[in-house]
């Protein structure tokens, strides 16, 4: 079937005279008809939707910039990780990808290995290495833990 999404730029109304508001994803912004299909249309994408241009733009661009400063910590929650790792010989040549919950302050709060990633003895190892390092790096903009959703995962190869 077809969907009912507004794309003009420049009306304010659709044909019906609802109002048009806008639709933000991560990737794309544009106008939509304010009707519940629509709408239910933007947020079953993963977007959000706003009364004006200027408000999606400036919530995806927060967006972003969380993204962002979660990105440049990678490197050192990662190395912070490692320095914890007492055991990490039990994961050799075995690639280990953990999901981490943390509160603001980046204390961890939870640790799970996703999927069948490592053995026994090694998801152990991996999980125990997170919580030793403890508290984590995060940003510490506490606008930015609506975005972060306080969950991430990093993925590790021990070397020998």
């Amino acid at each position: 079937g077809s969907t009912a999404i507004a794309s003009s730029s420049s009306s304010t109304a659709s044909s019906s005279g609802s109002k048009v508001v806008w639709c933000a994803t991560s990737s794309r912004l544009w106008q939509i008809s304010n009707t519940s299909a629509s709408t239910d249309y933007c947020t079953g994408q993963g977007g959000f939707v706003y009364a004006s241009k200027a408000r999606a733009k400036a919530r995806e661009q927060e967006k972003q910039a969380a993204y962002s400063a979660l990105g440049s910590l990678v490197g050192a929650i990662k190395r912070k990780i490692e320095g914890n790792w007492s055991n990490r010989l039990a994961c050799s040549g075995q690639e280990v990808t953990i999901s981490v919950k943390v509160n603001i302050s980046g204390e961890v709060t939870a640790v799970k290995v996703v999927g069948d990633s490592g053995d026994d003895t090694c998801r152990r190892s991996a999980e125990n290495a997170v919580y030793k390092a403890s508290p984590l790096p995060f940003p510490d903009n506490p606008r930015f833990l609506k975005w972060l959703d306080q969950e991430f995962q990093i993925i590790f190869k021990p070397g020998i």
